[in-house]
């Protein structure tokens, strides 16, 4: 495997590979040799995957995919699942500086103006016998539409919005730095730091929509955003579900 260019700074180290098949699975085959806060970034990902093994698709030298280590050791376990989630808040605050107003999709992705253009996987695995997280993310940034085409919802990209294209190493920058210091307030003052930003952002609120939670298929409302990250879903017969995790499907309910 060719040897990656090597980008070091006070918060983290990036190696950036020119092709890999997955960012994900190789920091997860390989964290035992990186210290935390590792990121691994591949100009080419050819075989990258999304939640529920899905394909996570990307025009080469185009558009971010990359996978940042993160220790779990700090963090309380009721708090790992809201990782996505201040992950995908810190995605919409830099699309925000780009003159993009940016919506949180429950639990983990990004959209604008209703379209996908952040999505994000977030895995657990033992390093050095301690647990962590390999936090996988794909950015649309200069794909077209001709290649937002293939993808099987609706998506965008940061150059179709607005019309110009976008450094990817410029991002890349301002994003990890807001992460890992979303990653560290999240450890010292819990979800309750970040739980209004994303309620102000939640898509499709008030909307009905169907959502996946494992085998379970659900119809209802989007209600709201409960203070521990879960959503509350309102059935037609009026009755509340609270779920952990799931799906919202973009279709309506």
């Amino acid at each position: 495997m060719e040897k990656p260019l090597i980008t070091q700074n006070e918060k983290y180290t990036l190696y950036t590979f020119k092709s890999l098949p997955s960012t994900n699975t190789y920091l997860k085959e390989h964290c035992e040799y990186f210290p935390v806060f590792t990121v691994i970034r591949a100009v080419e990902q050819q075989a990258g995957r999304g939640r529920f093994s899905r394909t996570w698709l990307s025009a080469p030298g185009k558009d971010l995919t990359f996978s940042l280590l993160l220790p779990l050791s700090a963090i309380e376990i009721e708090l790992w699942p809201n990782i996505p989630q201040i992950t995908a808040l810190a995605i919409a605050e830099i699309l925000d500086e780009y003159g993009l107003k940016a919506s949180v999709k429950w639990p983990n992705d990004v959209l604008i103006n209703g379209k996908k253009i952040a999505g994000i996987l977030c895995e657990t695995q033992k390093r050095k016998k301690q647990p962590c997280a390999v936090l996988g993310i794909g950015i649309n940034i200069n794909s077209t539409p001709k290649t937002l085409s293939e993808i099987p919802l609706p998506a965008t990209s940061l150059f179709v919005e607005s019309g110009k294209t976008v450094s990817c190493d410029t991002l890349l920058e301002k994003l990890l730095l807001k992460l890992t210091a979303f990653f560290e307030t999240l450890g010292e003052e819990g979800f309750a730091a970040f739980y209004d930003k994303i309620l102000r952002r939640l898509a499709f609120r008030d909307e009905e929509k169907t959502v996946l939670d494992g085998t379970k298929k659900y119809t209802g409302k989007i209600r709201d955003l409960n203070p521990d990250g879960t959503l509350e879903l309102e059935l037609a017969d009026g009755s509340m579900v609270t779920l952990l995790a799931g799906e919202i499907s973009f279709s309506d309910g």
